[in-house]
């Protein structure tokens, strides 16, 4: 079973690609569902990461393409991991 931040860590090392965006989803999704392993993660927890950019209060205002751009780049992440 391997941690999230360890996959991420290999993926960015691997495809050359600026840390920070990448970082940046990945710290938001274990702050809003706990840190996991790759495996660990579900459908529902993608929703709650989601969900979280609701809450202006706690992380601020962003737009819907920064929520997409975060997605993706989770995205990229988990199917590099599979």
């Amino acid at each position: 079973m391997t941690n999230l931040v360890e996959i991420t860590q290999e993926y960015v090392e691997l495809k050359g690609i600026n840390p920070e965006p990448v970082f940046i989803a990945v710290n938001r999704l274990a702050a809003v569902c706990g840190s996991k392993t790759v495996e660990e993660y579900t459908r529902q927890d993608a929703r709650v990461f989601v969900d979280s950019y609701k809450d202006v209060s706690r992380f601020g205002k962003v737009t819907t393409t920064t929520v997409r751009r975060r997605l993706n780049s989770l995205n990229a992440v988990f199917n590099y991991a599979i």
